[in-house]
C-alpha cells in the first residue's frame, strides 16, 4: 500500500519535470510554425 503510494509520488513527479522539460520544445515548434505559414 505505502509502497505503491511512493511509486505512485514519483511517477508524478518524473511526469511533471518531463512535462516542464518538454513544454519549452512545444512552444518553440509552434512558434516556428506561425511564422513558416505567416510567411507564405
Amino acid at each position: 500500500m505505502r509502497r505503491s503510494f511512493l511509486d505512485c509520488i514519483c511517477c508524478f513527479c518524473a511526469f511533471r519535470v518531463i512535462a516542464n522539460f518538454i513544454r519549452p520544445f512545444l512552444f518553440v515548434k509552434r512558434l516556428f510554425l506561425a511564422v513558416i505559414f505567416s510567411a507564405k
